[in-house]
């Protein structure tokens, strides 16, 4: 069966009438988390991942010599990555799983559950369990949300998560809710993307004091965190987290770096960020409260990709979850365009003919030569280009449906 957006959105959902643990659907959600989790830690097992899992154990290393591991400059987030990896610290010493497999468990599990999740919502919109089954695989099998985990080692299914979770419960309750801000707030205590969705939820909020009641709930638990890091250590902090940028020239609109001198590209990386600021306050001004909640958190997600001055290959995780309850044809070709972008960055990187390189834990001293040299920079930005293209399609696609006048609308402008 193939939905549509029109056909799989968050204001159509309907209270289920049966449980997803009764019946056939029990054999369904067992089959989705035994898949998952298979998938998942094969790959982990077998492939050691990219420099991410590098920076988790120097980390890790960091808290067993009692240091503070924002000073590696691996950290550039709020505490709840680090304070993860300090539990993980301790799981160890009790298992002695290596380390490149322990720092990619909670990221695996975060994935898996985010199926889950979408298998249940699936589910209450069908009530079919094999529907939901087969529905819920775009997520469970995904290249990109495999990858992200297991290969990368990255941890962006815990913001991603939380975000759909905040998405959901906002979708159910039609209006801002305590417990769509308290998921929210997770996700920025994870990596703090979340936190651009927040006008998706403060457009359904009624009164002034909802809003700030939920951005308070929402902001300040980040804020206060960060704050009380910046105090033990105000220079790593400042540098990197307050300070940290994406690596501009090897995506969009800075990979016009690649064609001017030094001293112009840092200028031209400091207006793309004045437009993506920009960018970001006028859709959010043209969509309020219009469209869903998911599809305007999805249209926050995809203005940072159309106008940020740098992106990683994990970012293209953020956006999957909420794209599949939200807009999902697109978020099919999303995923089939990142796919073939992401696999050959996986393939090639960076770029100088030898294979799997970004993969393995030791590299060549060609590797070392040319990697995020200007041959890389340049073939990464041409690498890219159809996955930003695509992108701008797709806000422009998604930001015409938001803004499509509704039936009471048209017919006020007809009459």
């Amino acid at each position: 069966m193939d939905i549509t957006t029109s056909e799989v959105t968050e204001d159509s959902l309907a209270p289920p009438r049966k449980g997803i643990f009764q019946g056939g659907s029990r054999g369904y959600f067992v089959a989705l988390l035994l898949l998952c989790l298979l998938v998942r830690f094969v790959l982990a097992y077998w492939v050691y991942g990219s420099f991410d899992v590098d920076a988790w154990r120097q980390v890790l290393h960091e808290f067993t010599m009692e240091h503070n591991p924002y000073y590696t400059g691996k950290l550039n987030w709020p505490p709840l990555w680090p304070t993860i990896l300090w539990f993980m610290g301790y799981f160890q010493n009790l298992t002695n799983i290596p380390e490149y497999i322990l720092v990619k468990i909670v990221p695996i599990l975060a994935d898996t559950t985010i199926s889950l999740v979408l298998y249940a919502w699936f589910f209450e919109k069908e009530e079919r369990p094999a529907t939901a089954f087969k529905l819920s695989l775009w997520y469970a099998l995904n290249p990109i949300a495999i990858a992200t985990c297991t290969l990368q080692g990255q941890f962006e299914s815990l913001p991603s998560l939380f975000a759909l979770l905040a998405v959901i419960q906002a979708t159910r309750s039609n209006t801002v809710s305590v417990k769509s801000a308290w998921w929210l707030c997770l996700g920025g205590l994870a990596k703090t993307w979340p936190l651009i969705l927040l006008p998706a939820f403060l457009s359904r909020a009624e009164t002034a004091k909802q809003k700030i009641v939920f951005t308070a709930i929402a902001v300040l638990p980040t804020v206060i965190s960060v704050g009380v890091l910046y105090h033990f250590a105000p220079d790593a902090i400042s540098h990197h987290v307050l300070g940290y940028r994406g690596r501009s020239g090897m995506w969009g609109l800075t990979a016009l770096n690649n064609l001017l001198s030094e001293d112009a590209g840092k200028l031209w990386s400091r207006i793309v960020f004045y437009l993506l600021i920009s960018a970001w306050l006028i859709v959010t001004a043209k969509t309020w409260k219009r469209g869903s909640v998911g599809q305007c958190a999805c249209l926050g997600i995809l203005t940072f990709y159309v106008f940020t001055s740098g992106m990683g290959p994990q970012y293209c995780a953020w956006i999957l979850a909420l794209a599949l309850i939200s807009d999902f044809s697109r978020a099919r070709l999303f995923t089939v365009v990142a796919t073939l972008c992401v696999g050959v960055m996986y393939l090639c990187t960076p770029y100088n003919g030898e294979y799997f390189n970004y993969i393995h834990q030791f590299h060549s001293p060609l590797f070392w030569a040319t990697n995020m040299k200007p041959y890389h920079l340049r073939m990464a930005a041409l690498n890219f280009l159809p996955l930003w293209l695509f992108c701008i399609g797709w806000l422009v696609g998604l930001l015409r449906d938001v803004l499509k006048p509704t039936t009471d609308e048209a017919k006020l402008i007809t009459d």
